[in-house]
């Protein structure tokens, strides 16, 4: 039953997490009434790392980045509460790889070039930074951070 509703009110997603979680369940036990789309997962990573189980919101959220690349329409936080996670955790590599990830299956939205960019910055690879920042502009011309960051690596 609760497969169904997760895959046919999809909307309500927060409310069936809310409803499942207090019940105790394990992690195995979740991941076993979880239909194959992201947005359960996602929603029970972002529980378990409010909650500060870290090695479980790691498995959830790396559950709904694995799905969101196999998805026809994943949302850009199916890849940002993994990569977020690894940041916190200082697995800065392995953020990197979630952004690639991103950014393979979601090339059109910006902030994964702009994270992107800053990673290449902090690592002193400032031609590489430039291309990302230069993509992202692309993709968002305008932007005045994106503008700023662009100014700032062309100047070094």
């Amino acid at each position: 039953i609760l497969i169904r509703a997760m895959e046919r009110i999809p909307w309500q997603m927060r409310k069936i997490i809310d409803f499942m979680l207090p019940l105790r369940f394990n992690a195995e036990e979740l991941a076993r009434m979880l239909p194959g789309t992201p947005a359960p997962w996602y929603e029970i990573g972002r529980k378990m790392e409010r909650d500060k189980d870290l090695a479980g919101a790691e498995l959830f959220y790396g559950r709904a980045a694995e799905l969101a690349s196999k998805a026809l329409n994943p949302q850009p936080e199916f890849y940002t509460g993994l990569y977020r996670l690894y940041l916190r955790q200082n697995r800065e590599m392995q953020a990197v790889q979630v952004l690639r990830r991103g950014i393979d299956k979601l090339p059109e939205y910006t902030q994964f070039r702009i994270w992107l960019g800053d990673y290449y910055l902090r690592r002193g690879i400032v031609y590489r930074a430039e291309q990302e920042y230069a993509k992202a502009l692309t993709l968002d011309p305008g932007n005045s951070d994106i503008l700023r960051r662009l100014a700032r690596v062309r100047a070094q």
